[in-house]
């Protein structure tokens, strides 16, 4: 009998180990503790009164650069070159970034390029399949 060669899978860039579930979960767990930091800290309108009236520290320091990057779309920018990385270098380095950048970007009002890094991070899942 003569055996038919059987071709060889050819190994793919597999950049993380695990399920689709595991990915969504890791991203709904981000996107959870961003949104909860935007509620309690961004948001939070005893602090922000302070502030108001001339409270000095950190928290003081920080709301108005948070505010400035997100009406710049810092983080959005940020979130699409990640994911572009990711798509390009599909590996856990890259990827486990763009899933927390795109979600950071999604939670910090940069909706509408966030939504494009999303897209490319899931792009970037898909290739490490």
């Amino acid at each position: 009998m003569t055996s038919v060669p059987q071709p060889t899978p050819m190994p793919g860039p597999r950049c993380l180990s695990g399920r689709p579930l595991s990915y969504a979960l890791f991203a709904i767990a981000c996107a959870a503790l961003m949104v909860w930091g935007k509620y309690a800290w961004l948001h939070n309108d005893a602090a922000a009164e302070a502030c108001a009236l001339g409270a000095k520290g950190l928290d003081c320091t920080l709301r108005p650069v948070l505010g400035e990057l997100m009406y710049r779309k810092v983080f959005a920018w940020v979130a699409i070159a990640v994911s572009a990385l990711a798509v390009l270098r599909p590996k856990g380095v890259t990827v486990i970034p763009a899933v927390v950048t795109s979600t950071f970007a999604l939670a910090f009002y940069n909706a509408d390029p966030g939504a494009f890094a999303a897209a490319l991070t899931v792009v970037a899942i898909a290739r490490c399949r």
